[in-house]
């Protein structure tokens, strides 16, 4: 296990997108920004009388944090592109322009975990706890598609929950988080999850570990539903890995949305022990504590 060392200072708090416009009146040159609000309407402020043809959004990204300092991470990398050293525009082909971006960003959170590169550490702790407790996963590399030039790129597909995961901080403490993860859940039909910290949360307790909730995080539905006491659960009895409201395998008041592969109706919001020792093995590996 190797990790990266990150020397640049930065704002933790900084959360946005980086996103890429192109113009039909400028053909050979892409606008490579950032902003903390939607990439919409920062198109659309762009697109005004001073230009004949309006902007498209050709790409965007959401940075979880240092914001700023990846925009000028990437206008220093790109630089023999650069148009003009006073203007955000890059003589660079979309598909081109796109691959670097990706990777500058990658690069900048990249974690190394048996032998593979993730992009955070934050994704490489989740992998571990995974393959701890025995969920199938596929740690997604490239955006899902959606419609026109928009895409999204969650961090994992977890075939036998039937859902997406996101492993995100802040995106859903935002109106502009929380429009785009609806929009791809409905787009894609499938459930959005959003989780953050690999390690044992407390929801609510009466003084003992039974009520101790393992990890919470949040759920977003094709129908627009959000739901933020969402929790990882193991079924005793038939040994479903599944993920949903308060320890059920079900999400929220969503009908048959049911995160468990034989659809189970299991509750639990007891102390599970191979959860709680897969926490302390990610613990262990990554930070060299048990927690």
């Amino acid at each position: 296990m190797q990790q990266k060392q990150i020397t640049i200072t930065s704002n933790t708090e900084s959360h946005g997108f980086i996103y890429l416009l192109t113009n039909q009146t400028f053909p050979n040159a892409i606008k490579i920004g950032q902003t903390t609000r939607l990439p919409g309407c920062r198109m659309a402020e762009l697109s005004n009388t001073s230009v004949p043809l309006p902007f498209n959004l050709s790409y965007c990204r959401f940075v979880e944090k240092d914001l700023t300092v990846i925009e000028a991470l990437i206008h220093r990398k790109l630089a023999k592109y650069r148009i003009n050293d006073s203007r955000e525009f890059f003589a660079l082909e979309l598909h081109d322009a796109i691959q670097k971006v990706d990777q500058i960003i990658d690069q900048h959170f990249s974690f190394k975990f048996e032998d593979k590169t993730y992009r955070h550490k934050q994704h490489a702790r989740w992998a571990c706890l995974f393959m701890y407790i025995k969920v199938p996963f596929e740690y997604l590399t490239e955006p899902v598609k959606l419609t026109g030039d928009n895409n999204f790129r969650p961090d994992f597909w977890l075939p036998q929950q039937d859902c997406y995961l996101l492993i995100s901080q802040d995106l859903l403490s935002t109106p502009v988080g929380r429009m785009a993860a609806t929009y791809f859940a409905e787009k894609t039909g499938k459930v959005l999850i959003v989780l953050w910290d690999c390690k044992p949360g407390i929801e609510w307790t009466d003084g003992t570990e039974d009520d101790m909730v393992f990890h919470t995080g949040w759920s977003v539905t094709p129908e627009g539903e959000i739901d933020g006491t969402v929790m990882w659960g193991i079924c005793d009895e038939c040994g479903s890995r599944h993920v949903g409201h308060l320890g059920c395998a079900e999400l929220g008041d969503s009908k048959n949305r049911n995160t468990s592969p034989v659809n189970c109706q299991c509750f639990s919001p007891e102390t599970n022990w191979l959860l709680l020792k897969g926490y302390k093995i990610v613990g262990h590996i990554f930070d060299g504590v048990f927690i």
